[in-house]
């Protein structure tokens, strides 16, 4: 267990440094492609949902006068290298690696859209619900939703016995 923790911990560190940051990251334009992915696929859950929004900006949405602002923060891409540092950093193969941190960004996605898009809807309801939607709601949410997800991974993929030296 314990150099699986060394490997999660070089990894976060790794991934985060490569793409994260936006004064360092050399690999930073995924984060601003997966912002511009997000607010398109919004726009289009917005409409199919019913959801009463005016793209205002190029990543914004005016909600009964609440501007609901989506930035590089709010894509989901953090979350998703949550998770991926977790993945790789078990003992597991290759390709169960990339099948599953292929499975891994599709499901963070998708999670990650409806959560927008259940801060949206509370928004709709009262403004004053933002907070409660966004930063518990939301945020746990995710967190909870990637914990879960790496918990079926692990369980779906074959353990190797280095995790237990």
């Amino acid at each position: 267990m314990y150099h699986y923790a060394k490997r999660y911990v070089l990894w976060i560190f790794l991934l985060f440094s490569l793409f994260y940051f936006q004064y360092f990251s050399p690999l930073f334009v995924f984060v601003h492609l997966q912002t511009w992915l997000t607010v398109e696929s919004l726009e289009t859950l917005f409409e199919l949902l019913r959801i009463p929004s005016v793209p205002d900006h190029i990543a914004s949405f005016s909600i009964h006068g609440f501007r609901l602002v989506i930035d590089d923060a709010c894509n989901g891409f953090g979350f998703y290298l949550l998770l991926a540092s977790a993945i790789l950093a078990y003992n597991a193969s290759l390709a169960e690696k990339t099948l599953w941190l292929a499975l891994g960004y599709l499901f963070v996605v998708l999670a990650n859209l409806l959560r927008l898009s259940l801060i949206a809807y509370m928004v709709s309801i009262d403004p004053r619900l933002f907070h409660l939607s966004h930063d518990f709601i939301g945020r746990y949410g995710m967190l909870f939703s990637v914990f879960v997800l790496y918990y079926i991974f692990i369980k779906a993929v074959t353990i190797g016995r280095k995790d237990f030296e």
